[in-house]
């Protein structure tokens, strides 16, 4: 009734007034953290949502997933409108409840909770409510966390911590600067943060994803019980340490004798280390596959190599462990490196906590380090997908955890060059041939399109992927080859057609010669004076474009050769003509992955004097 009330009221001053119009608006946002004892919490929701138009029902979806250490309680969703009537109430039949297996999962004891309830005459209300109960205070963070800001403007939102028990914990604020308000009732305290009149997300492209989110409080217990193996977070070092006795007590690096004897035959003679991390690697592609198993603490605990010998699949740690056994028996120590891949935020250093979502194997040597990403079966020894690329790991061993960052490849590593060879229908299309070379992460992308089975798979990748301004018609024919001798390159060689690459505008000829990278308009577009930027990774992009244009067009406008330096990139335009053909060379390179807040409009000056050349034409007119 409360919510309802707030409701009403924020009608009638006109929510316009309040907070920006939107399709959908979170009237009232309320969450509660129970800690029950040193084991147990428990967290309790109720929302209430002014649904404004059609756009606004997807807002009203509810989503939560029970597992063995979570149980979903009191989930109730009532739909009024904004006299208080109620029109739809939730129904057992209601809410769909399936298991999460999908993707790469093979089986899961996570179970989905779905409630979709929306209406079809707006404005109406929506009031969601629902308590989860967890039995392990390892989730704690999860479920004590406070993010009021959403998709959508919020009028009020309150989070509350409430410790019947006293058990020791740590808070993480970002973002919040109010203190709480606190109260006693016998041995209870109640800790309480609310704000007003919220702004939606900025949901910008290249954002940094621990940027999407700029208001988060949550809180960590010193320690914890979980499937009855204790552990901490107290640092990194003590939570590293929990993680090996895990590994250690089943005993996890034991390989059957058969396997041991193929890995020496392998290896034996050889002495040069990196030449047996490379053959174990291959090894471990040929004989096993990708598949997640995800089972209580199973979700943590890797099967062990005998068990992955056995089946000959396995999540990312059990590859990882499986890895780690095989380089063991070829005298090669290596350890697990505990990972949240970029693309889904950082690990604090300042604040241990289990956020990681990945496992992948680290060999340190005296000198150099190698890391091997244990679930791809396209990626070469010593190669990390972009994703696992400058991120904070833990590395565990014997000692405990490590907290170390894993590398960034620079954009002389990742490298494009292309030639194209054209010629320019009447209609606009040009006919081509090119040779397009990749290496790093560049590579990787067609590295992963030679293991595609189908050529009708690799030919649509292909189309989607080369042109960012162009659509290919058809592929005439296209060959990959890789370098022999260290697999550091791809080649792609391909003939076909592409539309509408010349426009034809009463006598005149428009011709964008820039055929396989230009940038992206949304961000040329942006008008935002701070925020961060993160690339996939640094690169250099070389493209060389010779293109012919029928005799009966002479040249009108040719753009200018163009050298723009900074310290964000380089970029460099050389055009030729010769008789009726063009040749137009295009260099950027992007230095750097991240650009913060403070140099994000520096950055955003040379990109779009990158953008305002990328769009220049050739000009030709009919003689």
């Amino acid at each position: 009734m409360k919510g309802l009330l707030i409701a009403l009221l924020f009608l009638s001053i006109g929510y316009q007034t309040v907070l920006p119009a939107s399709e959908a608006v979170i009237v009232n946002d309320k969450t509660e953290f129970i800690i029950k004892n040193k084991n147990k919490g428990i967290r309790k929701k109720s929302l209430t949502i002014l649904v404004l138009t059609e756009g606004g029902n997807r807002h009203t979806t509810v989503n939560l997933v029970e597992d063995k250490y979570t149980t979903i309680k009191n989930l109730n969703v009532v739909i009024k409108d904004t006299s208080g009537r109620v029109l739809r109430e939730l129904k057992e039949e209601d809410i769909i409840i399936s298991n999460i297996s999908s993707g790469g999962t093979f089986h899961s004891d996570d179970k989905r909770h779905k409630v979709d309830l929306s209406y079809n005459s707006f404005p109406y209300l929506v009031e969601i409510e629902y308590e989860i109960e967890i039995n392990t205070l390892f989730l704690m963070s999860s479920h004590a966390r406070w993010q009021p800001q959403t998709e959508i403007p919020v009028k009020r939102s309150e989070f509350s911590l409430i410790e019947e028990e006293t058990v020791p914990y740590r808070c993480f604020n970002e973002g919040i600067a109010i203190e709480p308000t606190v109260s006693t009732e016998g041995n209870i305290k109640k800790s309480t943060w609310i704000l007003n009149k919220i702004p939606p997300l900025k949901d910008k492209k290249l954002m940094p994803p621990e940027d999407l989110q700029k208001i988060l409080l949550f809180f960590v217990p010193i320690s914890f019980t979980i499937d009855n193996t204790a552990g901490s977070f107290r640092s990194w070092e003590d939570f590293g340490r929990w993680y090996y006795e895990l590994i250690r007590k089943q005993d996890s690096y034991r390989l059957p004798a058969t396997v041991m004897n193929e890995i020496h035959s392998l290896v034996d003679g050889i002495t040069d280390p990196y030449v047996k991390i490379n053959l174990l690697y291959n090894y471990l592609q040929d004989n096993t596959r990708y598949v997640a198993i995800e089972l209580g603490i199973g979700s943590w605990i890797p099967y062990t190599a005998e068990w992955v010998c056995e089946n000959r699949f396995g999540d990312c740690k059990d590859l990882s462990n499986f890895m780690i056994a095989l380089l063991k028996e070829a005298g090669i120590r290596a350890c697990p490196a505990l990972i949240k891949m970029r693309n889904l935020g950082i690990i604090r250093p300042e604040c241990p906590v289990s956020e990681f979502n990945h496992v992948i194997t680290c060999i340190p040597f005296k000198t150099d380090t190698v890391w091997l990403e244990c679930t791809s079966d396209y990626l070469t020894a010593g190669e990390l997908p972009y994703v696992d690329e400058g991120c904070n790991v833990l590395l565990i061993g014997d000692q405990g955890g490590k907290l170390v960052k894993t590398p960034q490849s620079t954009a002389n590593e990742n490298v494009w060059n292309s030639i194209l060879e054209g010629r320019i229908s009447r209609n606009g299309s040009l006919n081509f041939t090119a040779s397009i070379t990749t290496s790093g992460k560049e590579k990787q992308y067609y590295s992963y399109l030679l293991k595609l089975t189908q050529s009708s798979e690799q030919e649509y990748s292909l189309k989607k992927y080369l042109c960012s301004n162009f659509v290919i018609n058809q592929l005439a024919n296209y060959q990959f080859i890789q370098s022999p001798e260290d697999n550091k390159s791809i080649t792609i060689n391909l003939s076909g057609e592409i539309s509408n690459v010349g426009r034809s505008v009463g006598k005149r000829l428009f011709l964008n010669a820039n055929i396989f990278n230009n940038l992206p308009r949304d961000l040329l577009d942006e008008k935002d004076s701070t925020r961060a930027i993160l690339f996939n990774y640094p690169v250099t992009k070389t493209d060389n474009i010779s293109i012919s244009v029928p005799v009966s067009y002479k040249i009108e406008v040719k753009p200018e050769n163009v050298n723009i330096e900074s310290p964000y990139g380089y970029y460099h335009t050389q055009t030729e003509i010769s008789g009726s053909k063009i040749t137009y060379i295009r260099t950027l390179e992007i230095r750097e992955r991240y650009i913060s807040e403070n140099r994000y409009q520096d950055f955003l000056a040379f990109y779009k004097k990158v953008g305002l050349v990328d769009t220049g034409n050739f000009i030709f007119v009919k003689r």
